[in-house]
């Protein structure tokens, strides 16, 4: 899959792991999208997601420092 696949996706579901975090103080979620779970971490760093298959099996590590997801 496509990196733009997966960036197109996690903008909303990082737009709902942040008011979790605000109302909550959650630091880590899981959301599931198109038969695929996506794992978020919030970290010193950023946010780490990994997005992983229904066999369990990682498919994407990606990272949001700043602005922009990246590929790790």
């Amino acid at each position: 899959m496509e990196f733009s696949y997966f960036t197109n996706r996690l903008d909303g579901m990082y737009r709902k792991f942040q008011e979790d975090f605000a109302l909550n103080s959650h630091t880590s979620a899981v959301y599931e999208c198109g038969g695929l779970e996506y794992q978020f971490c919030l970290t010193p760093e950023g946010v780490w997601v990994t997005v992983v298959d229904q066999n369990g099996l990682v498919v994407i590590r990606l990272c949001k420092r700043v602005y922009d997801w990246e590929k790790v």
